[in-house]
């Protein structure tokens, strides 16, 4: 799996497949760092979940952050898959 972050309108946005909900007990978290040791979920909301097309059983999700992007502090993302 790959995720696909971009800026749109001075937020970031994360492009993520995910298992339709219901399907597994998985658990999705976007979460950001500045120097790959410390990890912290980052703030914002999923925007948009539609059916996958390229991948039977997932969702496309995608995930905006909260807060605006900051070109002075460098941000590392990833979505962590963690079971309950």
């Amino acid at each position: 799996m790959r995720i696909v972050p971009e800026i749109a309108n001075g937020r970031l946005q994360v492009h993520y497949n995910r298992r339709i909900a219901g399907t597994s007990e998985l658990q999705y978290v976007v979460q950001s760092s500045s120097d790959l040791k410390t990890w912290t979920t980052l703030s914002g909301a999923e925007i948009s979940n539609l059916p996958s097309g390229a991948l039977p059983g997932f969702d496309e999700i995608i995930f905006r952050a909260t807060a605006a992007v900051s070109s002075q502090t460098p941000m590392f993302v990833r979505v962590a898959v963690q079971t309950p």
